[in-house]
């Protein structure tokens, strides 16, 4: 079994993407790489859940709650590897909800998490994202994310209330029921 971890999690569209990096380059903050992703998201009656696979990465499967709300949210989730996933969750087929398909570029300040993304169907997106723990208590988390969405003001447009899945859900006309 997995420890529920807890996050602050901002989400905004992403209008200058060249500004952007050059905001976080200068901020000290360092760029780790970029991945394809694909989130299949399963219909599950306690939460959401969804299946990650990224190329070169593992496979994770990721059951969270959160609840859709002006940004920043707190979310709590669990990780589990793709062995642990299917014990957890059956390794037989899901009712599949939808699949989103990202490219995303991963930087890092401090404990911060900066995502950049280019999502299909959607456009592109910033994601702030710090973990809670003991060294950094969830008015640390709210502060860092609200200096570095300062930083990067100019280059961002309107907060997102909803996740990838739920924006392409809406968009698609596809019902959110789980």
């Amino acid at each position: 079994m997995t420890a529920t971890m807890q996050a602050v999690e901002f989400r905004c569209e992403l209008r200058d993407a060249p500004l952007a990096r050059l905001i976080l380059r200068r901020s000290g903050a360092r760029f780790v790489g970029t991945v394809e992703a694909e989130d299949t998201h399963f219909r599950v009656p306690d939460g959401l859940l969804k299946r990650r696979r990224g190329e070169g990465e593992p496979t994770d499967w990721v059951h969270y709650r959160r609840r859709p709300r002006i940004p920043p949210t707190m979310t709590m989730f669990d990780i589990y590897s793709d062995e642990l996933g299917q014990a957890r969750f059956g390794a037989g087929e899901l009712p599949v909800w939808l699949a989103v398909r990202k490219h995303r570029e991963i930087w890092l300040k401090n404990n911060l998490s900066i995502y950049m993304d280019q999502v299909d169907g959607l456009g592109s997106f910033v994601k702030l994202e710090m973990l809670v723990s003991r060294l950094t208590n969830v008015i640390r988390c709210h502060e860092e994310i609200a200096h570095m969405r300062t930083m990067l003001e100019h280059a961002l447009g309107e907060p997102v209330s909803l996740g990838y899945a739920e924006m392409l859900a809406r968009d698609l006309g596809v019902t959110a029921d789980r």
